[in-house]
């Protein structure tokens, strides 16, 4: 889901521009042999803003210039949805994370309200 929400990999990216645009990376030298015992122990994507100020902003700079027909405020609530269905999905307690149905169904919603 970062993937395709973010168009840069969860990891390895400190170079980002798209990523670090409003955050200092971390510049500790990943080694992709590790990551999955970090995710195991908790560790999750960056998520490349942490105010709604800067989603807009954001959205404004990478998202508008290819799709300029869009309102930044439906694609900012549309963010917001998928980034909490992310963040789920992202639990360590099975329990807790939506199943494909539900993940699906949700999904489908945000694509109607685009």
């Amino acid at each position: 889901m970062y993937e395709l929400m973010f168009e840069e990999s969860p990891y390895l990216n400190h170079k980002s521009q798209k990523i670090y645009r409003f955050i200092t990376p971390n510049t500790n030298t990943e080694n992709p042999f590790n990551i999955p015992t970090k995710v195991v122990k908790g560790l999750r994507p960056t998520i490349p803003f942490s105010s709604l100020e800067e989603q807009y902003i954001w959205i404004e700079e990478f998202v508008l210039p290819r799709e300029p027909e869009m309102d930044v405020q439906i694609v900012s609530n549309v963010f917001s949805l998928f980034i909490d269905l992310m963040i789920e999905c992202w639990s360590g307690k099975a329990q807790e994370r939506p199943d494909f149905g539900e993940i699906s169904e949700r999904l489908g919603e945000m694509l109607r309200t685009l």
